[in-house]
């Protein structure tokens, strides 16, 4: 609906509402599948037409510089994400408000691709999809871009699938993140960096995956029911992996269904893990315990409360 294409110096500000319309394009499932490790997923809607003839982005930053995005709403975005910036860089997103019915398909957030140097703060995402995602896809661009410099600070998230997700199958390089000063209610998992065995066709990256050197701090996560972080590597021979490496998860205060989940491969350790003055309450499985596989050198400080 708004495309910045190869620009510098562009803003789209003010405190006025985009409507993004998604009833227009969903419809509810006439045959919901019911799965026991996504309680969210029997209610969900789907696209009343195939993807190639449904909306788009609803903002979409291309290969640009200087953008800032502030002060707006943003309601009912499904079928596109809300906001992806790819490629860019220098990009400020302030005191965004982006909400819509949880159970609409594709309604991302905020989704920060391939870029450098970008700001989200202030922000309140409740989305269907994904809240935030920090991917390194290059499949749209010809060329490897790193994402990296990314800082994320004071936001509030709630999602039927992942709060936060990092990385995917294919990506490239993601690192030198921050997470900070963040609220995570009602959503499926609250942070994600996993690799799947598979993906949609139209979503697989041409890279391996490097992610390090990342930091999430001050975090409160609550009334969600899996898990409050979920490291993990797919046990696929399609699903590539250079490292997973050097994580920093600072003064947690959570409350979740699941344990963590900390699971690499015997190819692919994850190294380098921290938890640090967290505190994690696990309500409902509880008889799973904590068992990190294929992790290398973690470090635990962690009161645990279970239920």
């Amino acid at each position: 609906m708004i495309y910045i294409g190869n620009c510098e110096n562009v803003s789209v500000e003010g405190l006025g509402t985009i409507d993004c319309n998604a009833s227009a394009y969903c419809e509810e499932n006439p045959t919901p599948r019911v799965s026991e490790d996504d309680p969210f997923f029997v209610r969900r809607m789907r696209r009343k037409y195939e993807a190639k003839d449904s909306i788009g982005r609803m903002i979409f930053v291309m290969k640009s510089k200087n953008v800032t995005l502030s002060d707006f709403t943003m309601t009912e975005m499904a079928g596109g994400w809300g906001v992806w910036i790819n490629a860019s860089e220098f990009v400020n997103v302030r005191a965004l408000k982006l909400y819509c019915c949880p159970d609409y398909p594709n309604s991302d957030g905020i989704h920060i691709n391939c870029s450098h140097d970008v700001f989200v703060s202030d922000c309140a995402v409740h989305s269907g999809d994904d809240s935030l995602i920090i991917r390194a896809n290059t499949n749209t661009l010809g060329e490897n871009i790193p994402c990296e410099n990314v800082v994320v600070k004071g936001c509030t998230f709630s999602s039927h699938c992942q709060a936060i997700r990092i990385g995917w199958f294919g990506d490239g390089e993601i690192r030198n993140c921050i997470v900070s000063d963040v609220v995570i209610t009602d959503s499926r998992d609250a942070i994600t960096i996993a690799l799947p065995k598979s993906s949609a066709p139209g979503d697989i990256g041409k890279n391996i995956p490097r992610i390090e050197r990342l930091s999430f701090n001050n975090i409160v996560i609550d009334r969600t029911c899996r898990y409050p972080v979920n490291i993990s590597i797919a046990e696929s021979e399609e699903t590539k992996c250079g490292y997973i490496r050097n994580l920093r998860f600072t003064a947690f205060n959570s409350r979740t269904g699941y344990f963590p989940m900390l699971v690499g491969r015997e190819e692919n350790y994850l190294e380098d893990i921290t938890f640090d003055h967290c505190r994690f309450e696990i309500t409902e499985r509880a008889d799973k315990g904590f068992i990190p596989r294929y992790v290398r050198n973690l470090k635990m400080d962690c009161e645990w409360h279970v239920k």
